[in-house]
């Protein structure tokens, strides 16, 4: 029974917070990479590499967000949603 609760305090975090994090990078890499195309050359490159960087940690998070959630059910043995 501590695991299940454990699994879905876990489950929980993972649903609310991940996807609200990437959509924050991703907002942050629009507004970097927008300020990085109106600075001198060497500003822009770097903008723009930290601007791709930012997408990258948001889709990799995102993929991360739903093994995780996979992992989190098949150790569960049901739905999570059922049971948390």
């Amino acid at each position: 029974m501590a695991l299940t609760n454990i699994l879905c305090m876990y489950y929980n975090a993972f649903s609310s917070l991940i996807p609200l994090v990437a959509g924050v990078m991703v907002v942050t890499a629009a507004v970097a990479y927008a300020i990085g195309a109106l600075m001198p050359p060497d500003v822009k490159a770097k903008a723009i590499s930290w601007a791709y960087n930012l997408l990258m940690g948001a889709f990799l998070g995102l993929i991360f967000f739903h093994v995780g959630l996979f992992i989190i059910s098949s150790l569960l043995g049901v739905d999570p949603n059922a049971v948390c």
